[in-house]
């Protein structure tokens, strides 16, 4: 009586465990983010100072090596823990509510870290080709100058793609799979170390599939900009969570539409370059 007595608040001291450890994992990504400076944890160097000096007259850095490629790399994967960790706080709490029931309580921790490694991995693939993109854009000098006026048709096509696809099926679908763990996981649930690493790529799938064009947007407006890096953020974990996300979703792409048109309107009648 008395051990399973000893048992009786686990649930939620391991819940409070999670929450406490997406905080923490978050808020170093913001304070990188803030500061733009190097820091032990993500051994970034100089990125902020890097970001702000693409503009217009500042087409390329000066080295496109494989430590720059590094540096850009590990860029995507702090914007990733900042913007999406918070995204995935209700599946990952609701994976291990399910995995505390079937399990050993003591190797519920194990999996929740599995899960949480498989659904990050997914976003590190995507920050290569996020990488592989800004280089490419940056080469043809494209890169943060989309939404300026030099370039009012490209910018107003690329948010109107993103205002475009938030009407789709497929973000539809995805979305609905990110604002129904619980639902998400009676459908696809497998057991053990392996099965929570399935669980966390397949999630973090269909994360990418609800979010990509609105991440691709930081392509064009400047990586790491605090304003787009919070506003999308907050749009992203808006749609998932909150009761009207769906609805808020198409709010947002009717007025990423409306914006794109008027920057392409204003591009056609100033005769503004693509």
């Amino acid at each position: 009586m008395h051990k399973e007595s000893a048992f009786e608040g686990l649930p939620l001291r391991l819940n409070h465990l999670i929450v406490a450890a997406l905080v923490l994992l978050t808020a170093l990504a913001w304070l990188q983010i803030f500061r733009g400076s190097s820091a032990p944890v993500f051994g970034l160097h100089h990125v902020h100072h890097i970001h702000l000096n693409l503009g217009p007259s500042h087409t390329a850095p000066h080295s496109w090596n494989l430590q720059y490629l590094r540096v850009v790399f590990l860029m995507w994967v702090v914007m990733a823990i900042a913007m999406m960790l918070p995204t995935a706080a209700p599946a990952i709490l609701s994976f291990a509510d399910i995995a505390r029931a079937g399990t050993r309580k003591e190797t519920t921790t194990g999996r929740v870290a599995a899960f949480v490694f498989g659904y990050l991995l997914v976003w590190w693939g995507f920050g290569v080709l996020a990488t592989v993109a800004q280089w490419r854009l940056t080469m043809a000098g494209l890169y943060l100058s989309a939404f300026r006026v030099e370039r009012p048709l490209l910018g107003g096509a690329v948010l109107i793609g993103a205002g475009l696809y938030q009407f789709s099926t497929l973000k539809d679908a995805c979305l609905r799979q990110c604002r129904s763990p619980m639902a998400f996981f009676l459908a696809h649930w497998r057991d053990g170390a392996h099965g929570a690493v399935y669980l966390g790529l397949r999630h973090g799938i269909d994360c990418v599939g609800c979010c990509w064009a609105l991440m691709v947007l930081m392509l064009f407006s400047g990586t790491m900009s605090i304003s787009w890096t919070a506003g999308l953020g907050a749009l992203m974990l808006t749609e998932k969570i909150a009761p009207a996300g769906r609805t808020i979703a198409r709010v947002a792409g009717v007025a990423l539409v409306v914006c794109g048109g008027a920057l392409l309107a204003s591009g056609l009648f100033r005769g503004g370059v693509a």
